[in-house]
Order: C-alpha cells, then sequence, then structure tokens
C-alpha cells in the first residue's frame, strides 16, 4: 500500500503597483498674470489624466488666503467622479522659470494627500516668496 501524499504547500503573491506621471502646466505671460490676479483669484490647468484619474492644477498667482500673500499657491484637484477610489497620492510641484530648467533652488513642493470624492484637493499653498 502506498502511503498518501502530504498536502502541497499553497503560495501567493501580492504585488502592489503604483502609477507615475508628469503633467507640465506652462502659464504664458505669469507676470501679467500675477498683476492682473488679486490674492484669492487663480488659473486652472485643463483637465489631465493620470494614474486612472482625472486631475487639474489650480494656481493662485498671488495666493490662496490672506495668509498666503506673497507667495504662489498651488493646488491638486481630483476631477474623477465620486465613485472613483483614491486611496492615496503622492505629488511633487515645481516652479520651472522661463528658460524651462530646474536646479537646485528651483522653488518646489512635495506632499501627500488621500480621499474618495470629487472634494479631494491636494494642496501646497506657500509655494514661492516674492
Amino acid at each position: 500500500m502506498v502511503p498518501p501524499r502530504a498536502p502541497l504547500p499553497s503560495a501567493s503573491t501580492v504585488v502592489v503597483t503604483a502609477s507615475t506621471g508628469c503633467h507640465v502646466v506652462q502659464i504664458s505671460g505669469f507676470s501679467r498674470t500675477k498683476l492682473l490676479l488679486e490674492n484669492g483669484k487663480y488659473v486652472s490647468s485643463a483637465e489631465f489624466t493620470e494614474a486612472g484619474h482625472t486631475w487639474r492644477i489650480r494656481c493662485y498667482p498671488n495666493g490662496f488666503s490672506k495668509e498666503d500673500a506673497g507667495h504662489v499657491s498651488l493646488f491638486l484637484l481630483l476631477q474623477t467622479d465620486e465613485s472613483t477610489n483614491v486611496r492615496r497620492v503622492k505629488f511633487h510641484l515645481s516652479l520651472v522659470p522661463h528658460g524651462g530648467r530646474l536646479t537646485k533652488t528651483t522653488p518646489h513642493g512635495t506632499g501627500a494627500g488621500a480621499g474618495s470624492s470629487t472634494n479631494t484637493t491636494l494642496t501646497y499653498q506657500r509655494f514661492h516668496e516674492d
């Protein structure tokens, strides 16, 4: 008689993926825009898709609030509908000078956020001091 075989061990693999992307927003005539828009007023990028979600970047050239006056405020806004569930987002924003080259002194900000609705707003408010 052949002895019964021992059960084979089971195994599984968990793979966590992350999406990365890059979106460039160019504001032609930024100096003039800064003169025309007072504190609390903004310009918005067109919608763009990264990591399977639709986003928009909002720029307040003279700051979002009175406390932010003298700074550029940038917001990353989720535009995807409420059925989409965004678990976690890491982002990096840089203000690139007119020449288009990043340098060690290029103003930048990083942040992270999470959300599950169209109200998700990721922000870096005091981005660049005049």
